[in-house]
């Protein structure tokens, strides 16, 4: 018996992949592997990457988006087993024998010898699988940051007697900063003056310098994408 419990999403994973041809996949990880790099919107350069190929005419009427998800989805499922790539398909395959659904075990019975290869092929990714530890590695914390914005606007400063003449204004700002938090997604709201606007920039000037030495630090030929630093295998 399999230790998976293969839900209605991880099988409908499986379908996607199973239905995927071996040459389109392998054009597929090929323009992955040897044009794109480590990344942390992994999903949306591999969907990219699959608009760029032709598709075979079984294939055309699954999403690019519905692929490239499957085959992070994929990643990420072998991640939280915590086991070997070998282990993992071993234990797919016993999991599918263990479908209460009949007709999802004879599908994936059936097509067991396709599933194993393809993700097999997806799994041994370097670039996909860097992508995604990195994903879930940030992901670790608590609160991940997704967006931000400001609304700067000028409030009027009145004498005691609301009908003289305004005596000045301020100039304020209101960050808005949107975060997740154990799936949730929250906003918090800052009041800022100009003082306070230039020593946060100043704050995140200071932590891009940072980057830049890290990257420095750990290979001089260390390639940057976003907000992850890609280090050879061998380092």
């Amino acid at each position: 018996m399999g230790q998976f419990r293969l839900n209605a999403e991880i099988l409908k994973t499986l379908r996607v992949l199973i239905d995927i041809e071996s040459n389109f996949l392998d054009e597929i990880l090929e323009n992955i592997d040897g044009k794109i790099s480590p990344c942390l919107s992994i999903e949306d350069e591999i969907s990219s990457v699959i608009s760029r190929i032709k598709s075979p005419q079984d294939v055309k009427y699954i999403n690019r988006y519905i692929i490239a998800e499957s085959i992070v989805g994929v990643h990420f499922l072998k991640q939280n087993a915590r086991m070997r790539v070998v282990d993992f398909l071993n234990e797919i395959v016993k999991s599918a024998d263990d479908l209460d659904d009949s007709i999802e075990r004879h599908y994936i019975g059936e097509n067991k010898n396709s599933l194993y290869e393809n993700l097999l092929k997806i799994l041994t990714s370097d670039v996909i699988s860097t992508s995604t530890k990195s994903v879930r590695l940030l992901q670790a914390s608590e609160k991940i940051f997704l967006k931000s914005s400001v609304i700067t606007e000028i409030r009027p400063v009145f004498h005691d007697d609301v009908d003289d003449k305004i005596m000045g204004s301020l100039v304020m700002h209101e960050l808005k900063v949107s975060y997740r938090i154990s799936g949730d997604i929250n906003d918090v709201f800052l009041t800022l003056d100009s003082v306070d606007i230039r020593e946060l920039r100043d704050t995140l000037d200071r932590a891009l310098l940072k980057a830049g030495s890290i990257e420095k630090r750990i290979k001089n030929d260390t390639n940057v994408f976003g907000s992850l630093i890609e280090v050879d295998s061998d380092v």
